[in-house]
């Protein structure tokens, strides 16, 4: 081949190359691109991109997989109230194996959740009380069903089912009276 072809072709490949990678940049179309997006947001203070960031990080999404930095993400959003945040960082510190992992925080965190009106923290609530975690407290894993219940979840028939095949009338009772002083926090 002539070597003034081969040199314009090597040009022509190189040049079609860097176009491609212009035009990623440009438009954001890069695997970064709504990793960097959501990054600016979260440092603005937005918790909902905070969690986002920190689920990004965890899952290797648009950035390399780095557990530490997407649980600090998500627990800053947690520590400023964001219930979705809450329910994620305790759910995380329960299965995780120490030393990152924690049940006992893991399970307050999710009753930060729960009592900010979180639905899938209340119905993880009711399971930690009565059905995986012993020594089972019944009625108030059945109060947590009820509240859940009460906030619009559809997800409580079965585990409700469940826990009443074990209680008394009287324990189903005392479960509805706490139920019925629950109020979710602000």
């Amino acid at each position: 081949m002539n070597p003034a072809i081969r040199l314009w072709s090597r040009h022509a490949a190189n040049c079609f190359l860097a176009l491609l990678a212009a035009a990623a940049l440009v438009t954001g179309c890069g695997p970064s691109g709504p990793f960097k997006a959501a990054l600016e947001k979260a440092k603005t203070g937005d918790l909902q991109a905070q969690m986002e960031v920190g689920q990004m990080y965890l899952e290797g999404r648009d950035v390399k997989q780095d557990s530490t930095e997407g649980l600090s993400w998500i627990k800053q959003a947690a520590q400023k109230g964001f219930p979705p945040a809450e329910r994620s960082y305790g759910m995380i510190l329960r299965v995780a194996p120490p030393p990152a992992g924690n049940a006992e925080q893991g399970r307050q965190w999710l009753e930060k959740a729960a009592r900010h009106g979180d639905t899938l923290a209340q119905i993880e609530l009711a399971g930690i009380h009565g059905l995986f975690s012993p020594p089972f407290d019944f009625v108030e894993a059945m109060k947590w069903v009820l509240v859940a219940e009460k906030g619009g979840s559809t997800n409580t028939p079965s585990i409700k089912k469940m826990l009443e095949a074990q209680m008394s009338a009287s324990d189903v009772a005392k479960a509805r009276a706490r139920a019925d002083e629950f109020v979710v926090e602000k």
